[in-house]
C-alpha cells in the first residue's frame, strides 16, 4: 500500500510540475463598450475611399485590424471614423489603440506590410475638380502618375479605463514620405523629337537609403523595415511625354522610407529611359518644405 501511494504521489507531483511549465491562459474577455472613435488625417482631409485599420491591445486577446472609415472627406480636422463591420471596444484592463492608414487586409500581429518599396508602379490620376469644371476635354492635361506604394500614417492613443465619451487619436503622423516631381523638362538638341513617346522607367537614386525590399512596419516599437536597403527606386509608368509650350514628361511621385527629419539633406538624381534606348539624367536634387522636386531638367545621357 506504502509502494502505491508512493507512485500516485510521484505521479500527482510530475502532473503539477508539468502545468508549472504551461503558458498561462489566455483569456479573451467580453466587450463592454464600444470605443467611439476620432482622427485627423496626415495630409489634413482624408482622401476618397480611405480606409483605417485599428488594433487595440490589452489583457484579453488582442483586437486585431479592424476596418474603419473616416465619416467625411471633406472636413479638417478630426473626423468619427465608423467601422465597417465588427467594432473595437473596452475589454479588462489598460488599452493601447493603434490605429494606420491606408488599411491593408494583410496586417497582422501589428505588422503592415508594404511590400517592395525598392521596386514601385504608379497609376494616371485626374483630379476631381477637373470633371467638376466640365474639363473632361482636356482632363489629360492635369493629370499627373501616383506612386500606389502605400503612403503609411499611424496613430497611437493609451485608454487607463472605461469612458463613454469619444476617444480623438489625433493627428495621424506620416511614416513614409510621398515625393512628388513637378513636370520635368528635358533638354537638349532632340528633346523636341520626344513628343508623344513613352516613358519606359523612372530609376530614382538618392545619397541615403530611401527604400526597403520587403518593407514592414512595427505598430508596437514603431519600426520600419525590410529585407534589404536600397538607395534606388525603381518606378514603371505608362507615361507620355507632352509638349505644352516645352517637350515635359506628366508629373509623379514615389514613396520613401525617409522620416521628415532625414529629408532635409538627401539629394536626388532621376533617371528617365524612354523608348528608343535613350535615357535623361537630372541629378543633385532635393525636396523642397512640400516634399517636391522642382524645376527638374533632364539632360540627355547617351
Amino acid at each position: 500500500m506504502k509502494r502505491l501511494n508512493y507512485f500516485i504521489g510521484a505521479a500527482l507531483a510530475i502532473a503539477a510540475a508539468v502545468s508549472c511549465d504551461k503558458e498561462p491562459e489566455v483569456v479573451d474577455f467580453p466587450i463592454v463598450g464600444d470605443f467611439v472613435l476620432y482622427g485627423e488625417s496626415a495630409e489634413g482631409t482624408w482622401a476618397e475611399n480611405t480606409s483605417v485599420g485599428v488594433f487595440v491591445t490589452s489583457e484579453g486577446v488582442a483586437q486585431s485590424n479592424l476596418e474603419y472609415t473616416p465619416a467625411s472627406t471633406e472636413a479638417t480636422g478630426s473626423v468619427q471614423l465608423n467601422a465597417k463591420s465588427e467594432k473595437a471596444g473596452f475589454k479588462q484592463g489598460k488599452h493601447v489603440i493603434y490605429a494606420y492608414y491606408p488599411y491593408v487586409a494583410e496586417a497582422a500581429e501589428m505588422q503592415i506590410p508594404l511590400g517592395n518599396l525598392a521596386a514601385q508602379s504608379t497609376k494616371k490620376d485626374i483630379p476631381s475638380w477637373v470633371f467638376d469644371a466640365g474639363l473632361g476635354d482636356m482632363a489629360d492635361m492635369f493629370a499627373s502618375y501616383v506612386s500606389t506604394a502605400p503612403a503609411l500614417s499611424v496613430a497611437k492613443k493609451e485608454v487607463s479605463e472605461f469612458t463613454s465619451a469619444p476617444i480623438d487619436l489625433g493627428a495621424f503622423a506620416p511614416v513614409t514620405t510621398v515625393i512628388s516631381v513637378a513636370e520635368p523638362g528635358f533638354a537638349g538638341d532632340n528633346a523636341a523629337d520626344l513628343d508623344g513617346k513613352k516613358v519606359e522607367k523612372i530609376v530614382v537614386k538618392a545619397n541615403k537609403t530611401i527604400a526597403y525590399t520587403e518593407a514592414k512596419y512595427d505598430l508596437a516599437t514603431g519600426e520600419l523595415q525590410g529585407a534589404e536597403e536600397s538607395q534606388s527606386i525603381e518606378v514603371t509608368a505608362d507615361m507620355v511625354i507632352k509638349n505644352l509650350g516645352s517637350v515635359t514628361a506628366y508629373a509623379f511621385s514615389f514613396a520613401t522610407c525617409l522620416a521628415a527629419e532625414d529629408l532635409a539633406d538627401a539629394k536626388f538624381t532621376l533617371e528617365f529611359y524612354v523608348e528608343g534606348g535613350k535615357k535623361y539624367v537630372a541629378q543633385d536634387y532635393t525636396a523642397n518644405a512640400a516634399n517636391m522636386l522642382v524645376s527638374v531638367t533632364l539632360n540627355p545621357a547617351n
